[in-house]
């Protein structure tokens, strides 16, 4: 917990729930790269013991107006 506990407070983690259906959870971690994010979730105590799945995640805005371009320039090529 305190490891948890000390990226929370650093900011590094923005939230950590559990499902109640099942042993499983999820975290938002915070990470430049990677690497970095490999690197420190390495060393959580219990990582051994859990099967990783690493989604990434973008702003939404951002996102939306990516693919909105890019459904646009597809549009006026046809």
């Amino acid at each position: 917990m305190e490891w948890i506990e000390k990226r929370l407070k650093e900011g590094t983690i923005d939230c950590h729930h559990i499902f109640i259906d099942n042993r499983a959870g999820m975290v938002i971690h915070n990470a430049n790269s990677h690497e970095e994010l490999s690197n420190d979730l390495m060393t959580f105590p219990m990582y051994q013991y859990f099967s990783w799945e690493i989604i990434p995640l973008c702003d939404w805005k951002q996102h939306y107006e990516i693919i909105i371009n890019m459904y646009k320039n597809a549009g006026s090529r046809a």
